[in-house]
């Protein structure tokens, strides 16, 4: 059932993102925006939390109330990024999210158990929570959606963010689809690292650690690297008006990272790093780059290029791949006769974790490649318009 919970929750993020791409850049999106969000919120919240209880003899309605949940939630993060998207803070407003994403799971874990220990009803929980988590979050929907819009200095700085037509995304893709490739493959690379170590934490910290079972103060320090490695980056990268160098930066930022995963693999395999110290290292080469990676990078990408339209549906997109890549992953582990041994989950973290890292290396370095020509390309072109120009003039 575990099984069955987890590959429903991972299959209805990964279906819906086809359709958020398309309907979140829609014009009619646009105009409800907060009408949308908080549907999207209460439905999600209701269908899984009302439905485990009302279908507790059922176990198949029940994966699929977390299905139908999970479909809904697919669309918040980059719904909610047509608010932040286009800013000169746009950096700063994500590193702030983004922490509190990173963390939003031991957070909820750490909730569930204080109210599951307060005599809550483990079917109640969820409802519990929900009924408490779900109308503030409404609220800051709300308070975001009365928040000024970008400044007329923003939309000099990064393009205008608008509704974008099936045409006008097909035609972005085609100009920067050689850079935007490598990008959204990357990110499903580490979107599926990151979902096996996610929900097979336990196995995999207590494996690396050599204990039967992992203490609880390791959930709550693994991943604190990576979100404060990741929102220090994300500030840095706020403080680099040039849209060209951001991009560079930020692909530097996901070259580092990947040689921290996979050094940091090598070193544990070969004996010469602890558990934790790998964990927490791997923590950090996973997160790095998942953060600046998709949002930030995309946004500069539409600055650079000057484009009026939305990152929402590059966001989906990506998140689309990488939810394939996390459904290929949790099926390998599900059937893998590896894992079914004593150790099987940390060894196939280690081949996921050191391969991924190498892929992920050779990617960012098709990415800048494809960047440097591009905006070399663009340059002399534009220097070619002015001086045909001015030989018009003379």
């Amino acid at each position: 059932l575990q099984a069955a919970f987890l590959l429903a929750f991972i299959l209805g993020f990964g279906v819906a993102k086809p359709f958020a791409a398309v309907v979140v850049s829609s014009r009619l999106f646009f105009s409800r925006r907060i009408l949308a969000l908080s549907f999207l919120l209460a439905a999600s919240m209701l269908v899984e939390c009302v439905g485990l209880p009302v279908f507790a003899g059922a176990p198949g309605a029940q994966v699929a109330c977390v299905f139908v949940s999970s479909f809904f939630s697919s669309w918040l993060y980059g719904a909610a990024a047509t608010y932040l998207e286009g800013r000169r803070t746009t950096e700063v407003l994500l590193a702030v999210l983004s922490f509190f994403l990173i963390y939003a799971g031991n957070l909820s874990r750490g909730t569930a158990a204080l109210v599951l220990q307060a005599g809550c009803p483990p079917l109640l929980m969820p409802l519990a929570i929900g009924a408490v988590a779900c109308p503030i979050s409404i609220a800051l929907y709300v308070a975001v959606d009365r928040a000024p819009p970008p400044s007329a200095a923003d939309v000099a700085t990064r393009s205008k963010r608008t509704a974008m037509t099936g045409a006008q995304r097909a035609a972005f893709l085609r100009r920067w689809g050689v850079f935007v490739a490598p990008q959204c493959a990357a990110y499903a690379l580490l979107t599926g690292i990151r979902s096996v170590r996610d929900l097979y934490s336990q196995q995999i910290f207590a494996e690396s650690l050599g204990v039967a079972e992992a203490p609880p103060y390791v959930f709550l320090i693994a991943d604190l690297p990576g979100a404060i490695c990741g929102g220090a980056v994300l500030l840095l990268l706020s403080r680099v008006p040039s849209n060209e160098r951001a991009v560079f930066f930020n692909l530097g930022a996901q070259a580092a990272s990947a040689v921290l995963l996979l050094s940091s693999t090598i070193l544990f395999a070969l004996k010469g790093l602890p558990g934790l110290a790998w964990q927490l290292a791997a923590g950090t080469g996973i997160f790095v780059p998942y953060l600046v990676m998709q949002t930030p990078i995309f946004e500069r990408l539409l600055a650079v290029a000057q484009s009026e339209g939305t990152l929402s549906f590059l966001i989906f997109l990506s998140d689309g791949i990488g939810y394939v890549v996390s459904i290929s992953m949790l099926l390998y582990r599900d059937f893998s006769p590896a894992t079914a041994v004593a150790g099987g989950e940390l060894a196939l973290f280690e081949r996921m974790a050191g391969g991924g890292a190498a892929v992920c290396l050779v990617l960012t370095a098709v990415s800048a490649l494809f960047f440097r020509v591009a905006i070399g390309r663009a340059k002399r072109s534009s220097e070619d318009a002015e001086a045909g120009g001015e030989g018009s003039v003379n």
